[in-house]
């Protein structure tokens, strides 16, 4: 029945009848924030991508970075991102 109910009227109607999945919450909750993590994960790489792209700090250089910040993601992206600006 949770299954037709969420079909047919979604989830108010199994929240009105009390026929909900009492681990409905939780999981959602989960789900979410992995959501949200992995959308600020994406989101800090690429500005630290887009960055090392154009700081003029040669191939080498360049390569290294890139490397740094997509093998260690948020290592890499927030050590780019808080280096001295003269330390490029």
């Amino acid at each position: 029945m949770f299954t037709v109910l969420n079909a047919e009227a979604g989830l108010s109607e199994c929240v009105r009848y009390d026929v909900c999945d009492p681990d409905f919450g939780p999981w959602m909750a989960v789900w979410i924030a992995g959501l949200v993590l992995a959308m600020l994960w994406l989101a800090v790489t690429f500005a630290a991508t887009v960055d090392i792209l154009t700081a003029p700090i040669g191939a080498r250089r360049t390569l290294l970075w890139l490397v740094l910040v997509w093998i260690l993601p948020l290592v890499g992206a927030v050590t780019w991102i808080r280096r001295p600006a003269g330390d490029i």
